[in-house]
């Protein structure tokens, strides 16, 4: 058990080196159960350097 969830932290911290090395716009929400990870949602920004409202 301990070893699946050293491997998905790992995972987690390659996708995030991925996405700034992509230069990643948006944001991340990780949900934990019971000190796991349970799931990952990202939202990405559409309109890179708008400012809403203009």
């Amino acid at each position: 058990m301990q070893r699946m969830r050293d491997d998905k932290y790992s995972r987690l911290v390659e996708v995030i080196s991925d996405l700034i090395d992509k230069e990643f716009t948006g944001h991340l929400k990780i949900n934990f159960s019971q000190g796991g990870i349970g799931r990952i949602e990202k939202f990405e920004e559409i309109l890179r350097g708008t400012v809403p409202g203009e």
